[in-house]
């Protein structure tokens, strides 16, 4: 999403930590699991959309970052944190854990569209929400 490049490069970085864990361990009998949340219930969201606005005031940023903030404040459709640790519990119990666990379905959906589109059709697709 826009404005979070920061953010989603160190959950990024996380990611492909994880993949390379996951090999560098299995011989130990480790297993490493990736969960993926979409938009969930916390006060994260009104506090980023505060930050976004006392950081970009006055800059030619604060155009973009008025439509996101929006957004944070008002997660639509944002899950119960209870859906994350159902998808841990899941990993940590599970006889055969898979490698990812997306949760809950608006994660799911974003991370097969990015996956299907074309990125000129993905950046209008981003484009379009944050209008």
């Amino acid at each position: 999403m826009p404005i979070g490049g920061w953010y989603h490069a160190t959950k990024h970085a996380l990611e492909v930590l994880s993949d390379a864990l996951r090999v560098e361990t299995k011989p130990f009998g480790i297993r490493v699991v990736v969960v993926q949340p979409g938009a969930i219930q916390s006060e994260w969201s009104s506090i980023a959309a505060q930050t976004l606005r006392d950081t970009s005031k006055g800059s030619l940023y604060s155009a973009l970052v008025e439509p996101m903030a929006r957004i944070l404040n008002h997660y639509p459709n944002s899950s119960s944190p209870d859906v994350v640790a159902k998808a841990v519990s899941q990993a940590v119990n599970g006889r055969n854990p898979k490698k990812r666990y997306a949760t809950p379905m608006d994660a799911k959906l974003l991370i097969f569209l990015r996956w299907l589109l074309p990125d000129w059709a993905w950046e209008r697709l981003i484009a379009a929400a944050i209008r």
